[in-house]
């Protein structure tokens, strides 16, 4: 029975982790903690209440912060099974390809990209979905972002930070094997999800024996109607799934027409000045993964 990941789902957040992850899990072959980001290689030896200002509290609670810990997650795999877990964190913080790598260097990683602008975008849409994100501008959110880096705000909330792939991608391209790194493109995975699917069970070495429904997009909080007016109002209905049904039969749930509002949008000002800053790393990135990346650029 294995006790450790075969494979990790390494990020970038916003960009098709959850997606890949519930597709992968509908794989006989394939088994994954009830815990899905348990963050183990980016806060190993840290505390729920010390991995930063700001990051839900059930959340954290349920990250492994100790190897047994980490290893219990597995203890349900039955034997011959292909054992996996996703944190998008892993393709944020320095030092993971290496802690990765110590653990157990035959581990396959899935790194997963998106255009940076719409990754950001979308990471910000889900605080203000979820009720987390102060700002309703992203713009303004953008320019206290290193003030929150400097003061250790929980790195959900570093939203253009969390667009530059390319010095960590270099990590684990510095310490696995190209065979063992997988790169999926958001792109790729929303256009072709059978392809990405079939080719991702062919890496890991698991048999693909259920289909996605393309049309299903988890986390697609980018392309909500409407937000809530009152952020108490999305925290209420998220952190209190019951509460929120109750809020929806009556007609006032969050995103209801009563107590919802326009959301925030992405100017085409604030996408190219975010495009300007990306440009050095989407090349880089792209030389990295020898894909062409030209079209994140316009």
């Amino acid at each position: 029975m294995n006790h450790r990941p075969d494979f990790l789902i390494a990020g970038a957040a916003k960009s098709g982790t959850t997606i890949l992850h519930e597709w992968l899990g509908l794989q006989n072959d394939v088994f994954f903690p009830v815990v899905k980001e348990p963050h183990y290689f980016c806060f190993k030896g840290l505390s729920a209440d010390s991995i930063g200002h700001g990051v839900d509290a059930q959340y954290a609670a349920q990250m492994a912060f100790d190897p047994q810990a980490y290893e219990r997650l597995y203890a349900n795999a039955a034997a011959g099974q292909i054992t996996g877990e996703a944190s998008p964190g892993y393709l944020y913080f320095p030092g993971v390809a290496r802690e990765i790598h110590d653990f157990n260097p035959q581990t396959r990683i899935i790194c997963m990209l998106r255009n940076p602008v719409d990754r950001a975008f979308s990471q910000f849409m889900h605080h203000v979905r979820d009720g987390y994100e102060t700002f309703r501008d992203f713009a303004a959110a953008l320019e206290v972002e290193n003030e929150r880096i400097e003061n250790d705000v929980w790195w959900g909330y570093h939203y253009r930070t969390g667009g530059f792939y390319a010095e960590r991608l270099k990590e684990f391209f510095d310490l696995f094997p190209r065979s063992q790194i997988k790169v999926v493109l958001f792109d790729d995975l929303i256009q072709q999800p059978q392809d990405v699917l079939q080719q991702t069970c062919d890496f890991i070495g698991a048999r693909c024996n259920s289909w996605p429904d393309p049309g299903k997009q988890t986390n697609a909080a980018s392309g909500m109607q409407r937000v809530a007016r009152f952020a108490w109002q999305a925290r209420l209905s998220q952190q209190h799934r019951g509460m929120g049904r109750l809020m929806k039969k009556l007609g006032v749930q969050p995103t209801g027409r009563i107590c919802g509002m326009a959301p925030p949008k992405l100017t085409s000002p604030l996408r190219q000045r975010l495009l300007e800053g990306y440009e050095t790393d989407i090349r880089t990135t792209a030389k990295l993964i020898d894909r062409d990346l030209s079209h994140w650029l316009h």
